[in-house]
């Protein structure tokens, strides 16, 4: 059943993004690419190791990109872990997330945008159990994720976006992100 949902979740973000795909071919033949934009965010997670119970590590997300055609952006990810998770006597820590993503995107209604992102991201983290001694891991995986962006002022935008980051060998970090972005 849990397999289920995941294929079901992985189903619906390439659905999205074939979708998107399709309004930026049709927006790419009537406008010119924008320039370079860049991104701060806070990601609230949820990370989760095996059978251990889910925790929920935060996280700053920068990111940086430009459109390669109109709607479509190839755009690059560092996030580093602010605060670490304890349930119990299990704990967790994100150290950094790097990726590479690329991102349609289509403007829905003037001055709203929504967009898919679908890449592959390295992620270091640590976990620890009770008074052991902290165990470091590190690794890369494929991510994807959906978002709004809304602009606020001519080069200033407010966005909220849903990602997989990392899902592989039994280890998952999701999150949702509010974030702010400028238009260079």
């Amino acid at each position: 059943m849990k397999k289920y949902f995941t294929h079901l979740g992985a189903a619906t973000a390439l659905l999205a993004l074939v979708s998107v795909s399709q309004t930026v071919h049709a927006q790419a033949k009537a406008a010119p690419a924008s320039g370079p934009f860049g991104e701060a965010a806070y990601l609230a997670t949820t990370f989760k190791n095996g059978s251990d119970p889910s925790l929920r590590p935060a996280a700053l997300r920068l990111t940086g990109g430009m459109d390669v055609i109109s709607g479509l952006a190839v755009e690059g990810l560092l996030g580093f872990g602010v605060t670490d998770s304890t349930s119990g006597t299990k704990q967790a820590k994100l150290s950094t997330l790097a990726g590479v993503y690329v991102r349609p995107h289509a403007e829905l209604a003037p001055g709203l945008e929504v967009y898919a992102r679908a890449g592959f991201a390295n992620m270091a983290w640590s976990t620890q159990s009770g008074s052991a001694a902290a165990v470091k891991s590190n690794g890369n995986s494929a991510g994807y994720g959906v978002g709004l962006s809304y602009k606020v002022a001519d080069k200033i935008n407010a966005g909220i976006d849903y990602m997989s980051y990392y899902n592989k060998d039994s280890v998952k970090l999701t999150g949702f992100a509010l974030s702010v972005g400028m238009k260079f």
